[in-house]
């Protein structure tokens, strides 16, 4: 991936530079340039980090590559900035510069580190020798040597930084290797499948008394949708960062697919000061299906001084394929009788966010952990594959829409997942929408055939031809879905609402997929064109049928990466023998008449309705839309989702 900064040092007084493991935040004379992240650090988080099983002697050591060194070509580094983050102890270092992990010290320095409320855990050491970045740099390994206690996490790491493999190194003086030398290894998290950890705080401090311009901007990463109707702009995020000391205004892109190019400026709404990173909105295209590349041309209208590119792959969809197919979006909704947000999460803000939506999205609730969950834990199992294994981006409530990137959320960093956080009810269209003008390239469509207890449901469609990456091919996934499935074991949030609406502290789920009749994630179907497969469902005892529906999407496959598993198009059908509209939950019946709701049956005690937006409102003449029913009888409290059309 490609970089990008600008950078003035000053003749009239020595400037000073930085360039860190994890970013050194600098005073109004100095400067900072990472070799992993761009997330300014002046404090560590205390108590966090590294620690070992017994009292070691160890060393950490982080590479500085040639890429990020030549345009510092002539500087000098005179001191290194350390992190500490055990507030109890103090780590006596011995520190070093080598052009290889093992070779010759270029440079030493000795200190103690220590983290104290004056220096939250940032220690400065200067150099014994000053070490200056030749004109042709060698990549250089800055580290050093301390002393460990056992269980005290002392040598702190990022918490939010990317995961780069090869940057990061750690060897114990007690485990020499086989001849006795320094056995040196990548520092990885055991508890985080071996990834590469987040980045060490180590920055070097360096001098330059030249003037010296150059104009970089650093494009640290790149999000965007992995399905674009070809040839129109559709958002995106950029993470850059600004290494200069002056402000970024304008930027240029060039957007290149075979011989096609397509170049954008555009003035940003805010200038990106000196030392910020900053997620940006950008245009992004697709001028057809695969790779396709994004450059940075001009910062402020001079060129780059270094390349950077980023290469993105695309699904491009003709704007006549997309037309000839209608588009529903998939949303799983996270959840577990485990977590008290559960109820409220769906109930108060996702419900809501959705009463617009109702005929153009498809709820399917995947539980985690908890009775419903479907084999072991396959929910969770897939949030963690949709995180690329990074367990520290899994959490519940969440959602996925569609299983993509939905690039109207912009954060403060990368996302590394396409799931996330539940929107509220006034910017759920920021999730909707763009999932909803997404083009479709394929069909799908559900029936079935229901004897006693036994459904057969056959999904046909058609898929267009030449849309795909070349061996590409879909997968049909297939779910058995019901409504108002009673528990008492859900866990409530303990707020004066939430205990009026469920005095007994019994919940019904709603969307809770019962099985699965595919694969995990889906049967292959080979090919493009007409498509058909059938499946038998057995009905078990303890569920109720008329409160259930089949729900058949097109996904692309686990092979992809994380975010390009994405839901194609989604379609269900009711298993509903009665042809009521309503919903029975075994103890009370409801059904629409007109616009009223009624609850019928012997047993019913009372009836509350409320509205998308919490407020409780009659049960006559409503206006069209969808309420939360919550029927009391002699068994319980039961709540339901209801529609009136």
């Amino acid at each position: 991936m490609g970089k990008s900064f600008t950078q003035i040092l000053k003749n009239a007084a020595m400037a000073i530079l930085c360039i860190s493991a994890a970013t050194q935040v600098c005073s109004a004379d100095e400067m900072s340039m990472d070799y992993l992240t761009d997330d300014a650090w002046d404090y560590v988080y205390p108590y966090d980090g590294i620690s070992v099983n017994d009292n070691y002697r160890v060393g950490v050591s982080v590479l500085f590559t040639p890429e990020k060194l030549k345009n510092y070509a002539g500087t000098t580094i005179t001191a290194l900035d350390l992190g500490w983050s055990s507030p109890e102890t103090t780590g006596e270092v011995s520190c070093f510069i080598r052009t290889s992990i093992t070779g010759e010290d270029l440079s030493t320095a000795t200190g103690t580190l220590s983290y104290t409320n004056s220096n939250m855990g940032k220690n400065r050491v200067k150099l014994d020798k000053p070490y200056t970045i030749p004109e042709d740099p060698e990549g250089i390994y800055i580290g050093y040597y301390v002393d460990l206690q056992k269980n005290v996490r002392s040598l702190p790491y990022q918490q939010w930084g990317p995961f780069y493999s090869g940057t990061q190194f750690i060897t114990n003086l007690s485990f020499p290797d086989e001849n006795g030398n320094e056995d040196w290894i990548e520092l990885l998290d055991e508890y985080n499948g071996n990834k590469p950890t987040r980045p060490l705080y180590i920055s070097a401090v360096l001098t330059a008394d030249e003037f010296k311009e150059i104009n970089i901007c650093e494009l640290n990463d790149f999000t965007y949708p992995r399905i674009m109707e070809i040839d129109k702009a559709v958002a995106s995020q950029l993470s850059i960062t600004n290494k200069g000391t002056s402000a970024i205004s304008s930027i240029e892109l060039t957007y290149t697919f075979g011989d096609k190019k397509h170049t954008d400026k555009f003035y940003l709404s805010a200038p990106i000061e000196v030392e910020q990173f900053k997620s940006i909105m950008v245009p992004v295209y697709a001028f057809g299906t695969g790779v396709h590349t994004l450059e940075i041309n001009n910062i402020n209208d001079e060129p780059n001084d270094i390349t950077a590119k980023y290469e993105y792959t695309v699904v491009g969809v003709p704007a006549e394929v997309g037309s000839k197919y209608s588009k529903r979006v998939l949303l799983e909704y996270f959840c577990s009788e485990n977590d008290y947000n559960t109820p409220k999460y769906y109930e108060d803000i996702l419900l809501p966010g959705l009463a617009e939506y109702q005929d153009k999205i498809v709820v399917v609730s995947q539980h985690l952990d908890d009775q419903f969950m479907l084999g072991d834990d396959e929910a969770t199992w897939m949030l963690i594959d949709f995180a690329d294994g990074d367990i520290y981006s899994v959490y519940v409530p969440n959602i996925l829409v569609d299983r993509s990137y939905m690039p109207t959320q912009v954060s403060s960093g990368t996302p590394s997942t396409p799931a996330q956080s539940v929107f509220y009810p006034d910017y759920a269209w920021m999730l909707y929408d763009p999932a909803l003008d997404t083009p479709a390239f394929a069909d799908i469509n559900v029936s079935m055939n229901l004897d006693n207890n036994k459904a057969v449901i056959t999904v046909n469609g058609t898929i267009e031809d030449g849309i795909l990456p070349e061996g590409e091919n879909l997968y049909l996934t297939v779910y058995a879905v019901e409504d108002d499935v009673w528990s008492d074991d859900q866990e409530m949030p303990q707020d004066a609402d939430f205990l009026e609406r469920y005095p007994d502290g019994k919940y019904c789920h709603q969307d809770l997929v019962r099985t699965r009749l595919t694969e995990q994630y889906g049967d292959e179907i080979q090919g493009s064109g007409d498509y058909t497969s059938v499946y038998e469902l057995e009905i078990e005892e303890d569920w109720n049928v008329d409160n259930m529906k089949v729900v058949a999407f097109l996904n692309r496959g686990i092979e992809n990466g994380n975010f390009d598993r994405n839901v194609i198009n989604v379609a269900d059908c009711k298993l509903s023998t009665t042809g009521i509209h309503g919903i029975a939950n075994g103890r009370s019946e409801l059904k629409v008449v007109g616009n009223d709701i009624i609850a019928a049956g012997s047993d019913v005690k009372g009836m509350k309705v409320y509205n998308t937006a919490g407020m409780q409102v009659s049960s006559k003449n409503l206006p069209q839309g969808v309420y939360v029913v919550i029927v009391e009888t002699d068994g319980g409290v039961v709540t339901s989702k209801v529609n009136v059309r």
